[in-house]
């Protein structure tokens, strides 16, 4: 069973990877940014193909921009609006920069609408919001020495990722992977976690 749930999380990787145009230093605050939509349906193939290359680049400049800016570490309330963009934005090259701050706390609810934009942890959500490829950062970083809430919150994007049963299959073969007493007991406390999150849940 282990080794289909490691195929199926393979897979899922493999299908999630994107590699975006553009990317290199990231641009300066302020910079603006350009951006065009065809009609598509009244475009021939090859003028299809360099808008659509256009738009990738420009996603990925947009993005760079904002992991930029948000290792330079701003204030708090800009951190949200930061990591919150690039939730919505979903470019996997954040992940690293937002598993750094998963444990960064809102200092204000969001009232900009009826229905919050972002939680207490917005990084914890933009994880989630990216998906799969959050989970390879978050693997690397489980066998390590975590504080006890930032562990939490790393197993919560597993949760909201894979889901209940799968992510609960794929710690379990995360802890078997692990070599050293160390890393096993930092998967264990992991488990435990996952396992707090799902008794919470049943209440």
């Amino acid at each position: 069973m282990k080794k289909a749930v490691k195929t199926l999380i393979g897979l899922m990787i493999f299908s999630s990877a994107i590699f975006l145009y553009g990317g290199g230093d990231a641009k300066k605050s302020g910079t603006e940014y350009s951006i065009r939509v065809d009609q598509y349906s009244k475009l021939t193939r090859l003028e299809s193909d360099k808008a659509t290359e256009q738009l990738l680049k420009t996603h990925a400049d947009v993005a760079g921009d904002l992991i930029g800016q948000l290792q330079q570490n701003p204030s708090a309330e800009t951190k949200v609006y930061l990591i919150y963009l690039l939730g919505q934005i979903r470019d996997v090259r954040a992940v690293g920069v937002l598993t750094d701050n998963i444990d960064h706390k809102a200092p204000k609810l969001d009232l900009a609408s009826r229905i919050a934009r972002w939680g207490d942890y917005p990084a914890a959500e933009a994880l989630a919001n990216i998906g799969i490829m959050s989970i390879q950062e978050i693997a690397v970083r489980l066998p390590k020495e975590q504080p006890e809430l930032r562990r939490k919150l790393m197993v919560t994007v597993i949760r909201d990722t894979f889901g209940e049963r799968l992510g609960r299959l794929y710690l379990d073969e995360l802890a078997a992977e692990q070599k050293t007493d160390e890393a096993k007991k930092h998967l264990k406390m992991s488990l435990d976690a996952f396992d707090s999150l799902r008794q919470i849940q049943k209440k």
